[in-house]
């Protein structure tokens, strides 16, 4: 027996409340979230796909951890050696010793900081200084008591801003893909990723600033490399002590460039903007001197100082170095 066919009305009627259910806040709802899982679907897909191709290249942990401190000691070695021809390049090139004396300076402090801070906690031995003393004695003894020609001078400066450190770091942590805890790796990363890298990007930026040219390639690699340092080196302070994943460690350094390079470009900026006016000539942007943005810098690093104090009882070098990073990366 055939059924009688639906009548027009009752079409209509079902059209409605189809549109009805289709426009309801409950429905849009519903179909949002089956957007959302699979968009998280295909994210979790493709990051499988990444783990699934780190894993076949990088099967074991050892290896992971090989690659990550082959990667760190190429990274931190080329962003030495920029700085070292930026630093040559102010002082023999465009005369201007006291910027070339500020990035030598702020390229040395850290390693000093650092071994001070491991020798305090009895984690290094006074033998060991000659890792932070090696090149910057013969780069400067070498340039001072020897009569070079331009190109060795340059060379010779060149030296005093590069650290066998990371060298000595991979080393000791080749066979087993990890640093050994005595040798104190994570602390020479982090502050020469925290403290060298962001001042020696500011120096070089505002180098630029006074000449009004776009800086030319020693100086750009110089700049990209420290901004990449410092936000794995600002990524790796604020996750200290967690284990993660490959792909966790790439998203988190990610993350930090965009504020890493935000924080460096306006400090320099700063310091151009605020620099004292003189008649233009040469003599005065050789001399470059700028109060003010020190005077930021130093009530940051004071009030970093205060807070770590505050919070828990430490010795002078371990709150002078920590407060010292804090100044660009919080943990």
């Amino acid at each position: 027996k055939l059924e009688p066919a639906p009548s027009p009305r009752d079409l209509l009627q079902e059209s409605s409340l189809e549109a009805m259910a289709e426009t309801s806040p409950l429905f849009q709802d519903v179909e949002r979230q089956d957007v959302e899982r699979g968009q998280e679907s295909c994210t979790d897909q493709l990051k499988a796909k990444v783990e699934d191709q780190i894993n076949t290249i990088l099967p074991t942990d050892s290896d992971k951890g090989r690659a990550g401190m082959l990667f760190a000691t190429c990274l931190l070695m080329f962003d030495g050696v920029t700085d070292g021809w930026v630093f040559a390049d102010l002082v023999v090139c465009k005369q201007w010793p006291v910027l070339g004396g500020a990035l030598a300076a702020v390229v040395l402090i850290p390693q000093i900081l650092t071994f001070s801070m491991l020798y305090a906690s009895g984690m290094t031995r006074w033998q060991d200084a000659w890792q932070v003393l090696v090149f910057p004695v013969l780069g400067f003894a070498t340039y001072s008591c020897l009569d070079l020609s331009p190109t060795l001078q340059q060379i010779a400066l060149a030296i005093t801003c590069v650290s066998p450190v990371p060298l000595v770091n991979l080393a000791w942590g080749w066979k087993d893909g990890k640093l050994p805890s005595e040798s104190g790796g994570v602390w020479w990363e982090v502050a020469e990723g925290l403290i060298e890298g962001p001042c020696s990007a500011i120096l070089t930026l505002y180098a630029c600033c006074l000449t009004r040219s776009p800086p030319s390639l020693k100086f750009l690699a110089s700049i990209i490399l420290s901004f990449i340092s410092t936000s794995r080196a600002a990524d790796k302070f604020s996750n200290f002590g967690m284990k993660r994943e490959l792909s966790e460690h790439v998203i988190g350094f990610l993350m930090q460039v965009p504020d890493v390079v935000l924080r460096i470009i306006f400090l320099a900026t700063l310091a151009f903007l605020t620099r004292p006016l003189g008649d233009g000539s040469d003599d005065d942007l050789k001399s470059s001197k700028n109060y003010f943005v020190c005077i930021v810098l130093v009530a940051d690093l004071v009030f970093n100082a205060a807070f770590l104090s505050a919070v828990s009882p430490m010795p002078k070098v371990f709150w002078l170095l920590l407060s010292t990073v804090m100044i660009i990366s919080h943990p």
